[in-house]
């Protein structure tokens, strides 16, 4: 006995054949279009809190920035009270990424500096902004 499908002619399995291969071309042969994997946070870590006398430390803004290769590290200055404590996040979202962190720790009445640094493996030359803390972050430039 012949299933539905066998006993079929040619013409009405042709539109089954069209889609096997179009899934076949796009899903299975990816020498033709290769997708990219997202940006992954591979490290994460915060200093001790350090009391500044100058007035310009108590902004949130770049110290560093080094590529190698697809990892890059930024290391960032960040204002937070005394009693942080830090997870850091990435997001990719539009070509642009996104480095957060959150303040686990308690909160307290006084101010410091602490420096985070955030490595990532995937940066990607197609990302367009990069954002720390919802501030667009300004690369220096290489010297």
């Amino acid at each position: 006995m012949k299933s539905i499908i066998e006993s079929a002619s040619f013409s009405t399995r042709l539109p089954t054949y069209l889609i096997w291969a179009f899934i076949h071309i796009l899903g299975v042969n990816e020498g033709c279009v290769q997708a990219k994997p997202p940006p992954e946070l591979i490290g994460f870590s915060y200093s001790e809190c350090h009391d500044e006398e100058n007035d310009d430390a108590y902004k949130n803004h770049i110290l560093e920035f080094v590529q190698s290769g697809d990892t890059a590290t930024f290391n960032v200055s960040v204002v937070s009270d005394c009693c942080s404590k830090f997870e850091g996040q990435l997001e990719l979202s539009n070509r642009t990424l996104t480095l957060d962190y959150t303040n686990t720790g308690d909160v307290c009445d006084c101010y410091c500096v602490y420096q985070m640094q955030f490595v990532i493996r995937g940066v990607h030359e197609d990302t367009k902004t990069i954002l720390f803390h919802k501030e667009e972050l300004q690369i220096p430039a290489k010297k």
